[in-house]
């Protein structure tokens, strides 16, 4: 049984519930994740799942004035929910860092990619300036922005979309992070500049032993990209396990049909599959199984009573009623 030592992230029953014109979002309901150090474990699901919720509470960047948290959240062995606000932010950069999906968005326009480079930099160490730029040029020629020396003196809107996202990378690492948080890193940019920022992200993490949590809705890119996967939805973790174990043995019924609305690629006749209905409200309670209205399996049970974790094999679980039996594709898993 691994313990939280052998953990750089410890989630521990985190509810996050968020104020907003239409009420109390409860965005994220009694999660619970676990990320080993040095590994990728990917987050899957829906637009609305609470995903990007869930990572920016570990970076306790959400605005705390209108934004209430229970649970745990520990990185490295720290209660990030004890510490103040300004001790985050001695965190941030230096233990952990993060990815955004739109770079322009994230980088200012009117500094260059050299001074925002430096400025992450010099904010978490004690160099001098001719150092800092030394390295701030290191890290730019490490993720295959080149040549450097150009490349720093320019502004966001001269580089492209992948070199702007080797720019936010070159900007995460630049203080050697031990938590990389990659929030749909890729979705913005085309298949063959995607390959390549994966290519780089992978390079990155053999060379620095770095954890990663890659956030994203691309099946095909956890395949590629993580160790193991968590599937999230409606605020929850509703099944997790290693890659093998969650493409080859899919023990929720939302799992499954995540499979089965995957594009098939070359059978251009096929009709895609879509999942039914839409997912449940996040600002109501949600009585039994949150994915219960969408499921061809629900059955009375799953409308009234929430299902609870069911260990499958190893650190494979999931939660449903029936995960045993799906996990055993017994004649439940068959579709009608």
């Amino acid at each position: 049984m691994k313990n939280m030592h052998d953990n750089i992230v410890e989630i521990n029953n985190l509810e996050v519930e968020i104020i907003s014109p239409d009420g109390l979002l409860k965005a994220v309901r009694g999660l619970s994740l676990n990320v080993r150090r040095g590994e990728t474990h990917g987050i899957v699901g829906e637009s609305g799942c609470g995903k990007s919720v869930m990572v920016k509470s570990i970076m306790r960047l959400h605005d705390e004035s209108k934004v209430a948290y229970s649970g745990n959240i520990f990185v490295n062995n720290k209660n990030i929910m004890d510490l103040k606000i300004r001790n985050m932010r001695k965190l941030r950069g230096k233990e952990m860092a993060m990815i955004f999906q739109n770079p322009m968005t994230s980088l200012s326009p009117i500094m260059t990619v050299g001074e925002q480079i430096l400025e992450v930099l010099t904010a978490k160490s004690n160099i001098s300036k001719d150092e800092a730029k030394k390295r701030s040029l290191e890290i730019l020629e490490k993720v295959g922005i080149t040549p450097g020396e150009r490349r720093y003196k320019q502004y966001p809107f001269e580089l492209s979309g992948g070199l702007l996202q080797r720019v936010m990378i070159a900007m995460s690492m630049v203080n050697n992070p031990e938590l990389l948080i990659a929030d749909e890193p890729t979705t913005a940019l085309d298949v063959t500049i995607q390959a390549q920022i994966l290519d780089l992200m992978k390079s990155v993490q053999k060379s620095t032993g770095v954890s990663i949590i890659f956030i994203t809705h691309d099946l095909g890119v956890i395949a590629e990209m993580c160790d193991r996967v968590s599937i999230m939805y409606a605020g929850k973790i509703v099944e997790s396990g290693n890659i093998l174990d969650i493409f080859d043995h899919p023990a929720h019924p939302y799992t499954k049909a995540l499979f089965e609305s995957k594009p098939k690629g070359s059978d251009r006749a096929e009709r895609m599959l879509t999942i039914p209905g839409a997912p449940p409200s996040l600002y109501d309670d949600i009585p039994g199984c949150s994915f219960a209205l969408r499921c061809k399996y629900a059955c009375p049970k799953c409308h009234s009573t929430s299902p609870k974790k069911i260990e499958l094999d190893k650190e494979h679980w999931a939660s449903c009623h029936f995960s045993r039996e799906f996990f055993e594709k017994k004649e439940l898993l068959h579709d009608e």
